[in-house]
């Protein structure tokens, strides 16, 4: 793995506070145009990408490697390239179908008078095909899976590649 301190591009831009990317209003307008109508509600939509894509690896990870998780991802080109592709494809999916508010959707189905769980809403709030990038992240990742649920003890000389990175 290429290993570097965060750092922002064209691309991506690194968010300090919260330890991660988000797609820049430029490269998003360049894959889906200016499909929100206004650049406030596109970089709002943008924020709200990079949660649910972020929220979504975390939730479905084992707790124990979140650190290292967040690290490499933070932290490593590769994790970087991963992160991209994510962003980019629940990007496309929203500006397609408001992918991202499907957790706001009205648990209420008027069809059968029942309601709908909101954790079953929820699994759905990523896209098909961004899930299915973090899901082989390993391809990204020199076999490593952001996404295993098992505790992944990472190597101490792996490890120490990161030594000295502020994120």
């Amino acid at each position: 793995m290429n290993i570097q301190k965060p750092f922002n591009d064209e691309n991506l831009q690194y968010d300090y506070d919260l330890h991660q990317y988000r797609l820049t209003l430029s490269y998003a307008k360049s894959k889906v145009g200016n499909s929100y109508q206004d650049d406030k509600i596109m970089e709002n939509r943008l924020d709200d990408i990079s949660n649910t894509i972020y929220d979504h690896i975390y939730s479905n990870s084992n707790t124990h490697n979140f650190k290292q998780t967040q690290v490499i991802l933070a932290c490593s080109i590769e994790g970087r390239n991963l992160i991209k592709e994510a962003l980019t494809r629940q990007l496309k999916a929203d500006a397609d179908n408001g992918y991202n508010d499907i957790n706001k959707q009205n648990p209420i189905n008027f069809q059968s008078g029942g309601v709908i769980d909101r954790n079953e809403i929820r699994k759905n709030e990523i896209s098909i095909s961004a899930e299915n990038i973090l899901l082989n992240s390993s391809a990204f990742l020199d076999g490593y899976n952001i996404m295993c649920q098992a505790v992944i003890i990472l190597p101490t000389a792996f490890l120490t590649q990161f030594n000295g990175l502020e994120f």
